[in-house]
């Protein structure tokens, strides 16, 4: 998973575990569809133990995970600038639906006409 997080090819991973490609493939099929998911898993593996050297006291692994969280940041006012949601992205898409719409037309009504008060009585 390592290997495969490290976009090595799948001859690379053979040959680094002594087996041959099409034995690779035959027991390892499910692991090489899994590519992007491999590199997400190994980055949050590093990212717990960077964490856990920081609450240790490592100056360097603090630094480390303070400029993960400054390029977070900087990723989230480039996002907002482009005039996208810097928390949620999709929310935005899913707020145009019909479904959406109505609904927001029919409280817009209601609160724009005191007849449909439900507190106010006659």
């Amino acid at each position: 998973m390592v290997l495969l997080a490290m976009e090595k090819t799948q001859d690379q991973i053979a040959r680094a575990l002594g087996i041959s490609e099409p034995v690779l493939r035959q027991y390892y099929s499910s692991e090489l569809k899994v590519r992007a998911m491999a590199r997400d898993a190994l980055e949050a593996e590093l990212l717990v133990a960077i964490v856990a050297e920081a609450r240790a006291g490592s100056v360097g692994a603090f630094k480390q995970v303070q400029a993960r969280f400054d390029r977070m940041d900087m990723a989230a006012r480039a996002r907002m600038a482009a005039g996208e949601d810097a928390v949620q992205p999709q929310a935005r898409a899913l707020a145009k639906g019909k479904k959406d719409q109505a609904k927001k037309a029919a409280e817009d009504v209601l609160a724009a006409n005191p007849l449909f008060d439900p507190m106010r009585v006659n």
